[in-house]
């Protein structure tokens, strides 16, 4: 159950220094239709956006991780994105990852039968990424220009075979680094991104 009796299924856990605050993406969602609803639509409802908020400024982690079924960053309207279900939610997530300055947050994701790697840059805030993990074993797809529409891919991580990925966190206290190794279904790697904390 999630905090404090609230239904759906979120949690936090700690693995060592990092923080894992994972989110249900299904259970308060609004119906993808409801335009009715104006600014009221929501992916998390109001006790877990809330929870999720209070956690994240919370903690003192190298890096904040954020696994959610759907993907977060991807501008693009369309399948289970964040903004296509509740546009206002996820920028009101973004403004107050701004506004308290929290550094290395990594969105984790999957759904989309493709992997990738992404981030919001705005000059001045700290970067926000986001790491798309998909398929290990079900059918693929080849994603396009309607599937990125504004840029935010980091080059060279799209991939459309059946793929897995390993997170690595090494290093000092203060020096920590991230490298995420993206393999395909046969175990070979196909790329390595690498992220220090700040």
């Amino acid at each position: 159950a999630g905090h404090n009796g609230d239904k759906g299924t979120y949690f936090s856990f700690q693995w060592n220094d990092c923080s894992f605050f994972c989110l249900d993406n299904r259970y308060h969602r609004s119906p993808n239709y409801r335009d009715d609803l104006g600014g009221d639509r929501t992916m998390l409802g109001d006790t877990q956006l809330e929870w999720l908020l209070d956690q994240i400024v919370s903690t003192r982690s190298p890096f904040v991780f954020i696994p959610i079924g759907g993907q977060f960053i991807n501008t693009a309207e369309r399948f289970e994105n964040y903004i296509n279900i509740a546009p206002e939610e996820r920028q009101a997530i973004i403004d107050y990852i701004y506004y308290h300055d929290i550094e290395n947050v990594v969105f984790i994701s999957g759904d989309r039968h493709h992997s990738s790697m992404t981030k919001i840059e705005k000059e001045g805030e700290p970067t926000i990424y986001e790491v798309t993990v998909s398929p290990l074993t079900s059918g693929t797809h080849s994603p396009n220009e309607v599937d990125y529409p504004s840029g935010e891919v980091i080059p060279g991580t799209i991939y459309s075979e059946r793929n897995f990925a390993i997170f690595t966190v090494e290093g000092p206290r203060r020096e920590r680094v991230l490298t995420i190794d993206l393999y395909n279904s046969k175990g070979e790697l196909v790329w390595t991104q690498k992220l220090a904390s700040e």
